[in-house]
């Protein structure tokens, strides 16, 4: 038989069909939601990856199969008795570990070959020297770091079209004024041991903490910057994404020409897969009629209270993410 270029549906069937045969393997690094009803046939090996954080522990633990782990592993190769596929998809509900709505609109595409001897040797090889058990401390340890994932760096969608307003730790808002920083090289230096050229673009990129209600409502969380007019509004540059951290520099800068220390939270060290494209134009467009009504005026104003900032503006996020939800899908 000939090999065959696999594409989308047929490329996911076929992938299960050889999941469904006795003693089929499979080293794929990431499996995620629905992959423990992929594999439907006895016998079946699983070598994954369990520590750069891409595969869900809970769906992973559900999979009938005999399963390793490999730290190095990002194949996805799945093998039968005499047919294998080498593909881009990892294991689950959509052959994502991204699991879902996630990234339902990424196209994948594989090979099916049918020489598949050597392929079974590289799998045995890596079954016997190249992967090892998984003891009840890897799976504790895989747990923390899929919810570290989940949490920090959510995965990203194609479109805001897939974007869940009532999910938790929804993105913040704030405006960017011209105001130029001063970065405080000391403060830096005693918060991350470090005050070099990309520790500094992190307080650049951070976002201030004036108000100590604010720590909890900044830290790990996605803000949506944008540019505000004399009138409150958005300016018509689009919005775009910060991904901060969890470090707050305390006195990390100051304003320039203005001597007093200010808080800031860092942006991340490692750059993520922002939430969705804030510079679509069909986003940008609910985005900023949604912001001019005045029932969300509190997310423009420059008002400020005892219970922080941003703190203070959490209530409205649902409604606001809704209501940009709401606007988005039904433009035409």
């Amino acid at each position: 038989m000939k090999d065959r270029f696999l594409v989308g549906a047929e490329l996911g069937a076929k992938i299960r069909s050889i999941l469904a045969e006795n003693g089929a393997c499979a080293a794929v690094a990431f499996w995620g939601r629905g992959s423990e009803k992929w594999v439907t046939g006895k016998g079946v090996r699983v070598i994954a990856n369990l520590r750069m954080g891409g595969t869900n522990p809970d769906a992973l633990e559900n999979v009938p199969a005999k399963i390793r782990q490999c730290d190095r592993l990002h194949a996805k190769v799945y093998i039968g008795a005499r047919r294998a596929v080498i593909a881009s998809p990892n294991a689950s509900i959509n052959g994502l570990a991204l699991e879902g709505l996630e990234q339902r609109s990424w196209t994948e595409a594989g090979m099916l070959v049918h020489d598949v001897d050597k392929i079974r040797g590289w799998f045995d090889k890596m079954w016997r020297r190249g992967s090892r058990a998984i003891t009840p401390d890897d799976w504790r340890e895989a747990k923390r770091l899929w919810k570290l994932r989940m949490i920090s760096f959510p995965p990203p969608l194609a479109s805001f079209a897939d974007f869940d307003p009532t999910a938790k730790r929804l993105p913040v808002l704030t405006w960017i004024g011209s105001d130029k920083w001063t970065v405080n090289p000391a403060a830096l230096e005693a918060a991350i041991g470090s005050s070099d050229a990309a520790a500094s673009l992190r307080v650049q990129r951070g976002i201030q903490v004036a108000h100590g209600n604010d720590d909890t409502a900044l830290k790990d969380r996605w803000v949506l910057c944008w540019r505000q007019l004399s009138s409150t509004l958005p300016s018509k540059r689009k919005p775009w994404f910060i991904r901060l951290s969890n470090i707050i520099v305390r006195g990390g800068f100051c304003y320039t020409g203005d001597p007093t220390p200010h808080d800031v939270v860092l942006a991340a060290e490692r750059p993520s897969p922002q939430p969705f494209d804030p510079g679509d134009d069909r986003f940008y467009s609910a985005f900023s009629q949604v912001l001019g009504r005045d029932e969300f005026v509190r997310l423009r104003d420059e008002e400020d209270d005892e219970l922080g900032w941003f703190h203070s503006r959490e209530p409205l996020l649902p409604s606001f993410w809704a209501a940009v939800k709401t606007a988005h899908d039904r433009a035409p």
